[in-house]
């Protein structure tokens, strides 16, 4: 992977990081990492360091999701989650004819979680299920977008957003769209 942009990159954390709000209720923070390090969701994002989930062994050892009675809600609305970050940035950056910031780690984890929970599935349920996150982080997006476009700004800006600094900036966008 070549350097990557810091823009692309805050796209991609802020889908994640809006996406934990509006599906969990939950604000997390974010990291941008200069250089080839991409970025992170997590909740304590001044400690976090660069990493590589797609050099992991296989799907599964990348799914935390060791809950086999998980409901099939729950599990989608992880699985969408991860997909926003990617679906952030191909309804954002397609828009302006930029490049986008693939990571293949993130649909590692999609199917991990979905094999935590349905091992035997095949290529093809496999594919729908990622079809399906897919799908609903698209239309995700679409609604939330001028969500992520601000959290996507401040982190561009500061490289770093606390999950308390995070819920402030989407608060004063729910402010924003309301008086609209």
């Amino acid at each position: 992977m070549g350097k990557l942009s810091r823009r692309s990159i805050s796209i991609h954390e802020a889908g994640h990081v809006c996406a934990n709000f509006f599906l969990f209720g939950q604000p997390i923070g974010a990291v941008v990492f200069d250089g080839e390090g991409g970025g992170l969701c997590t909740p304590s994002p001044e400690a976090a360091e660069p990493y590589n989930l797609s050099t992991a062994k296989t799907a599964k050892e990348l799914s935390s999701s060791n809950d086999t009675k998980i409901t099939a809600r729950q599990l989608l609305n992880e699985c969408v989650f991860f997909a926003a970050g990617y679906c952030s940035q191909e309804t954002i950056l397609h828009e302006c004819g930029q490049m986008l910031y693939f990571d293949n780690g993130d649909n590692r984890l999609i199917t991990g979680h979905f094999l935590a929970i349905h091992p035997d599935a095949s290529e093809d349920e496999i594919t729908g299920f990622l079809s399906l996150a897919h799908i609903m982080a698209r239309s995700m997006v679409k609604r939330y977008k001028k969500y992520i476009l601000n959290v996507a700004l401040q982190l561009n800006q500061r490289g770093t957003l606390t999950a308390t600094e995070s819920l402030e900036i989407l608060l004063a966008t729910l402010a924003q769209v309301r008086r609209i």
